[in-house]
């Protein structure tokens, strides 16, 4: 992996044709200079690497920045031509292409938000790369529908209750929106948790008790940022019976409430199993 030096780093980008008069050349000089920084030594799948199905080049995060840095001003100020390069970069069999791909996509202007919200619908399949879809759900999905919150709630419904024909289809539309209730809740607005919950409410009454640890990760940040309204939640569901996915969880969050709580939720369990 050629070292990165900063300086040097700043002309090599400034070398690249950002008139974006031929962005198939473009795209070919962008590549080349990821994978310049390559860095060889990493092996896919050793413990430590990133668990990406995508190739990669293991390029430092310091020099996928730098390039973003530099297509940043050409994004407010030709966002049709900046279209076609977030396009080509898609287009790329590489994770780091993909990754200044949705990069670039979050930072269009905000009138080119069905533009941005279009690729987003597009590139988000239940089969893509989970590093992706993380990416696109915390730089991309958020910003889009930061205006439009109720748009994002019935794309969030129609993943977590996909009609689509099979189990199989159905059960990986609805791992995709649980991931995305997982993005949601770390990263989004703070408005946005009782919506987030309405969800989660709905998606504990379909999974399967299996399913259940998946789970766990929203409820541990939404009661990191509002416990009260988590313990509110659980109180409400737990005066439901046979909800053994939700018990496992209530269980599995006691020690994130203060001692009061706990005792409720510990009276509200048994209340439950009766």
């Amino acid at each position: 992996m050629a070292a990165v030096q900063p300086a040097r780093l700043k002309k090599e980008i400034a070398a690249l044709d950002l008139s974006l008069e031929q962005p198939a050349e473009l795209i070919v000089s962008l590549v080349g200079l990821v994978e310049r920084y390559a860095d060889r030594s990493r092996v896919k799948g050793r413990i430590g690497a990133p668990a990406s199905g995508l190739p990669e080049f293991y390029t430092p995060a310091s020099v996928l920045n730098e390039i973003i840095l530099a297509f940043t001003p050409l994004l407010q100020s030709r966002p049709i031509a900046m279209l076609a390069v977030i396009d080509l970069l898609w287009a790329q069999p590489t994770l780091e292409a993909r990754l200044i791909a949705v990069s670039l996509a979050a930072g269009l202007p905000q009138d080119s938000h069905p533009e941005a919200e279009g690729r987003l619908v597009k590139w988000l399949q239940p089969d893509l790369d989970e590093i992706l879809a993380r990416a696109l759900l915390k730089d991309l999905m958020i910003k889009v529908y930061a205006v439009h919150p109720a748009d994002l709630r019935s794309l969030l419904e129609q993943w977590l209750t996909s009609p689509a024909a099979g189990a199989q289809s159905a059960f990986a539309w609805r791992n995709l929106g649980i991931l995305a209730l997982e993005v949601l809740a770390e990263h989004g607005d703070f408005d946005s948790l009782p919506g987030v919950l309405t969800l989660v409410g709905r998606v504990i009454e379909e999974i399967e008790y299996s399913e259940k640890s998946r789970l766990l990760p929203i409820f541990s940040s939404l009661i990191g940022r509002s416990p009260g309204e988590v313990f509110a939640f659980f109180r409400q569901h737990l005066a439901l019976k046979n909800r053994p996915a939700l018990s496992w969880l209530v269980r599995r969050c006691f020690d994130d409430f203060s001692p009061g709580s706990r005792a409720e939720l510990r009276r509200l369990l048994e209340s439950s199993a009766a």
